[in-house]
């Protein structure tokens, strides 16, 4: 091969340039600052987010965030975004629940362990039957008042550790302590005027009074609470819409 006298083929070095982000939102784990807030005057809408690589890798429409989705002429509430630490179909005999200062990002999933803060949390639910038919909701530093009434705007003295079961009937009951002879809280029942396969229910107190509707919405879990009540109870009520979604989730894995 003929080569050109003083010709020398010299390869272009590229160097690629790094480029760092640096995200300026406040870390998952944070943790949140409480402040005093009066019962809502609208609905609140909550919604579970839906990360990428859930939906299209691990085939499930939801994350681990709980949060309010805007709804026209309401302004959107602040704090009231709920963490939850492990997915719906963890084998983990204990979920925690914490309000966050913010919700994930879709690059931030699959999030580890380090991204919840145990030692800011709302409820710890314990599952006390290998079925997941019954609970325990231990309190934890986020919780707004020790002692919960269902009725809107009052509240018990004594220390509360709810516990929920579901009963013969296939409906939910939330009870105000260790054992479920104890005050009746609230509890589900079908919500028929949704109309969507029996998988919408309604959470009402023994009076009747609704507290809350839960469902989905194309394959995303979804809860209603209505307005006027207190944040004590407004948590409790989301906790144990999460706890439901927990033990559905899991059986529908066992049985898969």
């Amino acid at each position: 091969m003929l080569k050109q006298a003083g010709a020398t083929t010299v390869k272009p070095e590229r160097k690629d340039a790094e480029t760092t982000w640096v995200r300026l939102e406040p870390s998952l784990s944070t943790p949140l600052t409480l402040t005093p807030s009066a019962p809502l005057s609208h609905k609140l809408f909550l919604v579970f987010d839906n990360p990428l690589s859930r939906t299209l890798i691990k085939r499930t429409n939801f994350g681990q965030f709980l949060y309010p989705r805007v709804q026209k002429d309401c302004p959107a509430p602040d704090g009231y975004i709920y963490q939850v630490s492990h997915v719906m179909e963890t084998s983990s005999p204990t979920l925690s629940i914490r309000r966050a200062v913010r919700r994930a990002e879709m690059d931030e999933y699959p999030l580890q362990l380090d991204d919840f803060n145990f030692t800011d949390v709302l409820y710890h639910a314990t599952r006390l039957r290998a079925d997941y038919q019954e609970f325990e909701l231990q309190s934890g530093v986020q919780t707004a008042l020790n002692g919960i009434s269902a009725q809107p705007g009052a509240f018990a003295s004594s220390p509360s550790s709810p516990r929920m079961h579901k009963d013969w009937t296939g409906n939910w009951k939330v009870h105000s302590n260790v054992t479920i002879s104890d005050e009746l809280l609230f509890r589900t029942t079908p919500d028929w005027a949704a109309q969507s396969d029996n998988q919408d229910c309604r959470w009402i107190t023994e009076a009747g009074i609704l507290l809350a509707r839960s469902g989905w919405d194309d394959g995303t879990p979804n809860m209603c609470i209505e307005p006027g009540l207190e944040r004590g109870l407004l948590d409790l009520l989301a906790a144990c819409g999460i706890v439901k979604l927990w033990a559905e989730t899991a059986l529908q894995g066992l049985a898969g």
